[in-house]
């Protein structure tokens, strides 16, 4: 969530790796993802909106035999065809019905890790959701079980194989890497906060058990980074390196998976199209791309995560006009370019959140205003979720880790002494005042809110902008007039691991 770095404010977890990189690179300050894991990582491979995917609602359980369309090109797919040789490790979420729809399938040479939506951090399997609620083996190297891989806690054994492909990597090769972390995600409902002890140490003073561990496993993907960024550096390929570090949605703070995650002080959580559910911390670093991105600091554009794909691409030397029909824009030359004070043009200045019309919501942001209509989960989680545990808010241990950690240590070697901000974090988004007399009821009309006054959605000025409205609402008729329906299908039975020596595989293609 929001809330779960450190350099956004808040010292209660430390993030000293990630916090360095955020403090000598470009801060995505108004990053979108989608309210849930599949369609976040739909549009980050494709650059297209979920809805022109029939991904808008729920994700793609393990027990759906359906996919991303393999009529997609995906982001690794454009790279190869750049010369890239490409990863990925970790999450997959898009579909495993049939192997054509595997990673090594869809454009990655090689791949390690998981293709469903989560997995237990040890035993590595996710229990199928029918009546026999056998467990299943998730873990894959390629098309292959990797049931030797078991009992390795997985944010370890995915950083070790990141650690293996840089230092086996020919740097005179251009490299993809995609490093996709089980972690902070739940591992289940039955024990949904697994991390080894080391690293729960340092939060011993949180009071709450639920986030000390939680944070734990922010602090073993925090190590993760770290080690990466010293690989990077210790092959020689760091100073011609793209690192880019995201979130595929807001904090899981509620609900039958809860992490136990933050997105305080915005509004709602994952599922949501609520700020908390949507605005997700983003950053880029490296010393390639000219002056502007080396000197760091905040990128106020809207940056939607759909525009990975053409900005990784044209970062990589294409044009993204050969990308065809997506809804992602190139951000490159926002971002790169001298440093001069004149502000760059914003390559975007509306991003769809989402239309779901299952769950007969929708939203958009245009500029500064959002408007939405309607609500996600039956209006649930629309609240605002408080801080879990203590939070000592005059620590300054955010700093003294950012300034002793392997990412500040390898940024010596650049030049001027890192920089780890103010206190180890900036000053918390500050919600402005709210109006009670402006509260939303979006089931009973929409809603639009100002959210460079009102960033936590608390005040509905929707009666004092109504051609703003008239005019979202029609955007949004366009939006859903040209989109896919949603691709929603029942589980099959036949997809129970009970089947296939307790093992998750492509039930209507078997393999080994």
């Amino acid at each position: 969530g929001w809330n779960d770095v450190s350099y956004h404010g808040c010292p209660q977890i430390r993030t000293p790796n990630i916090d360095a990189l955020a403090w000598n690179g470009i801060r995505l300050r108004r990053y979108y993802a989608q309210p849930l894991c599949t369609p976040s990582r739909a549009a980050l491979l494709t650059g297209r909106y979920p809805i022109n995917m029939g991904l808008q609602h729920s994700v793609i359980y393990n027990e759906e035999p359906r996919g991303l369309p393999l009529s997609d090109t995906l982001l690794p797919q454009w790279l190869a065809d750049l010369g890239y040789v490409t990863h990925h490790l970790g999450k997959w979420h898009i579909g495993f019905f049939k192997k054509e729809y595997t990673p090594t399938m869809r454009g990655f040479e090689r791949h390690v890790g998981f293709w469903g939506a989560y997995i237990d951090y040890y035993k590595h399997e996710k229990a199928y959701l029918g009546p026999t609620r056998s467990p299943g083996l998730d873990m894959r190297r390629n098309l292959f079980l990797a049931r030797n891989d078991t009992g390795r806690y997985v944010t370890q054994l995915l950083t070790k194989e990141a650690l293996e492909v840089i230092e086996n990597h020919p740097v005179d090769k251009p490299l993809f890497l995609y490093l996709a972390h089980l972690a902070p995600h739940s591992a289940g409902p039955q024990d949904p906060l697994q991390v080894p002890d080391k690293y729960i140490e340092q939060y011993r003073d949180i009071g709450s058990t639920e986030r000390m561990k939680y944070a734990g496993m922010v602090s073993a993907l925090d190590e993760s980074v770290g080690l990466v960024f010293e690989a990077l550096a210790k092959n020689g390929m760091l100073s011609n390196t793209l690192f880019v570090f995201t979130s595929d949605n807001g904090a899981d703070a509620a609900g039958p998976n809860a992490n136990y995650a933050s997105s305080w002080p915005l509004r709602g959580q994952k599922y949501t199209p609520w700020e908390g559910g949507v605005r997700a911390a983003a950053l880029l670093w490296s010393h390639a791309l000219g002056p502007r991105v080396r000197a760091g600091g905040d990128y106020e554009h809207l940056f939607h995560i759909t525009d990975w794909l053409p900005t990784l691409y044209q970062l990589a030397g294409g044009d993204p006009a050969h990308l065809g029909d997506i809804d992602g824009v190139s951000h490159v030359n926002a971002l790169v370019g001298d440093a001069s004070p004149q502000p760059p043009q914003p390559p975007r200045t509306e991003v769809l959140v989402n239309i779901d019309p299952i769950d007969n919501y929708s939203a958009i942001i245009d500029g500064r205003f959002k408007f939405v209509a309607g609500v996600a989960e039956r209006g649930i989680y629309e609240q605002w979720y408080p801080i879990l545990g203590n939070v000592d808010w005059n620590s300054t241990e955010p700093l003294e880790q950012c300034e002793a950690s392997p990412v500040a240590r390898v940024l010596k070697s650049f030049g001027p002494e890192p920089a780890c901000g103010p206190s180890g974090g900036a000053a918390p988004i500050d919600c402005g005042v709210r109006d009670p007399a402006k509260a939303c009821q979006p089931t009973v009309a929409p809603c639009l809110f100002d959210l460079r006054e009102d960033p936590c959605e608390y005040n509905d000025v929707s009666a004092e902008r109504p051609e703003l409205v008239k005019s979202l609402l029609t955007k949004l008729r366009r939006y859903e007039d040209a989109s896919m329906p949603p691709a929603n299908i029942p589980h099959d039975p036949l997809s129970d691991p009970g089947l296939y020596d307790n093992a998750w595989i492509p039930w209507r293609e078997k393999l080994p």
